[in-house]
């Protein structure tokens, strides 16, 4: 699938944060509506609702960590242009599933003077029910 196919997917999304000196909690959800696109292939809609907390060692330096719960409903292909059974990948039955995992990290903001951070986290799995073989639980570094 390539960007500009014709569908309009809008999220909706609800946070909530709670600063407690120096813990700073916050919890969000988000859902995402999917459309068809002009070629009849729909993704599945997603839901994911997150739990965050951060605590501050010094005003330079936070400890994060959070719980990521991920529902996908199944992809539809009206029209069966994108559908190929012999390859999993191509197979909107294989796709859309359920998962959650956990994500410590570190942020750190080295120069007091410039308002910029750097927030390294790893991700790991936890928990999945997928409809397929077509999802595995991956272990992912991110750093920004």
């Amino acid at each position: 699938m390539q960007p500009g196919t014709g569908s309009w997917d809008p999220l909706f999304s609800v946070m909530y944060t709670k600063d407690l000196s120096p813990f700073l909690l916050q919890a969000d959800l988000t859902y995402q509506l999917t459309t068809r696109n002009r070629d009849g292939y729909e993704f599945g809609d997603s839901f994911t609702a997150n739990i965050a907390g951060k605590y501050a060692l010094a005003s330079y330096f936070n400890l994060t960590a959070a719980v990521t719960y991920l529902h996908v409903n199944r992809a539809e292909d009206r029209d069966d242009k994108y559908t190929d059974l012999t390859i999993l990948m191509d197979d909107p039955d294989n796709t859309g599933g359920d998962s959650s995992w956990i994500s410590p990290g570190i942020k750190v903001r080295p120069f007091k003077s410039i308002p910029a951070a750097v927030d390294l986290k790893a991700q790991f799995p936890v928990w999945e029910r997928s409809t397929a073989s077509s999802w595995c639980p991956v272990t992912g570094y991110s750093r920004g």
